[in-house]
């Protein structure tokens, strides 16, 4: 009875299959009026609030489910560095993915000249390795879980620091061509 202020849609290969105008479209069918963020979305907003142009990404998906990941960034702009993905086709086992394994994936997948390292997938534990990854890499780390939280406390206005989860905190989102349904 509340209502509430904004839908979070928590698939980034979802997003990239059915697109983001038509879940934001979908979910205002049932719930009119309320911002509607989802992993492809608040991603696209968070490299772009890092300054990020050129890209790495890292997936745990099967090579035609990252690399429509990768498509659905390059459509938006953005230079693909490298794509990597860990090649498996349930979230039982991209859950099971351990952190460690996530931030060597992170540190393998960079490249020189990429502004920034892309972690996609909300089923996986990418939380715990962002500030590492950060360091050792010396460049912003972005993750679909991390972009979704950011993305929905911009919405709602949130202005507290937050810290501990990259250098995104410390960034408010740019504006995009991406429309968002009211």
């Amino acid at each position: 009875g509340y209502g509430v202020d904004v839908a979070i849609f928590g698939c980034t290969s979802g997003t990239a299959v059915t697109g983001s105008d038509k879940i934001a479209e979908l979910i205002n069918q049932g719930m009119p009026g309320t911002k509607v963020t989802n992993p492809l979305l608040a991603s696209e907003l968070a490299l772009r609030a890092v300054g990020a142009q050129k890209i790495a990404i890292l997936t745990p998906y099967l090579a035609d489910v990252t690399q429509s990941v990768a498509d659905g960034f390059h459509q938006r702009g953005f230079d693909v560095t490298r794509v990597m993905g860990f090649g498996l086709d349930n979230d039982f086992d991209m859950t099971a993915l351990p952190p460690k394994a996530l931030l060597e994936g992170a540190l393998k997948v960079d490249t020189p000249d990429a502004d920034a390292v892309f972690i996609s997938c909300t089923a996986i534990r990418s939380a715990e390795i962002i500030a590492e990854a950060e360091r050792r890499l010396k460049k912003p780390v972005i993750t679909s879980n991390q972009a979704l939280i950011w993305h929905a406390l911009n919405l709602i206005g949130y202005k507290n620091p937050i810290t501990g989860f990259g250098t995104l905190f410390d960034h408010a989102p740019q504006p995009t061509n991406q429309v968002e349904v009211p």
